[in-house]
């Protein structure tokens, strides 16, 4: 039986490098699927995360091979559920509500996903009160 499968892998490519890492993907999902019976398009959403059309008869074991090694994101809030453990992506930081604003996949761009100042302090700084540009900057983000 031919199963169809869209997805979207939980990784996020910048615009100005996407000509230059498409092919690492591509390569990348080449080696999950080489012994299977499918055909892959890659692809990029709005927001630069790369999705992935699958066909074939394989299809089903090779979307699960991608969520093992790769993990996908969510396409909607009705695929999140309470405690997900999530893929997150830095987008910025929100000087005035002092957080670091993530992305977690395309939906990103319908539901703000921010996490607070006293959060990052509490788990990076052991609860000290520090600036969020001074966190984003120490731990790189």
């Amino acid at each position: 039986m031919i199963m169809n499968a869209k997805l979207v892998i939980a990784e996020r490519i910048p615009f100005d490098a996407q000509k230059k890492l498409m092919p690492l993907f591509k390569t990348r999902i080449d080696k999950l699927s080489s012994s299977l019976d499918v055909s892959v398009q890659l692809g990029l959403t709005a927001s630069g995360f790369v999705s992935a059309e699958i066909e074939g008869s394989d299809s089903e074991f090779l979307v699960e091979l991608i969520k093992r090694e790769m993990r996908l994101a969510p396409r909607d809030l009705s695929e999140i559920e309470i405690n997900d453990n999530l893929k997150a992506f830095v987008i910025g930081i929100n000087k005035k509500r002092q957080g670091i604003e993530v992305g977690i996949g395309p939906i990103s761009m319908k539901a703000k996903c921010e996490v607070a100042n006293e959060s990052l302090t509490a788990q990076l700084c052991d609860g000290r009160d520090i600036s969020v540009e001074r966190v984003a900057q120490t731990y790189c983000l």
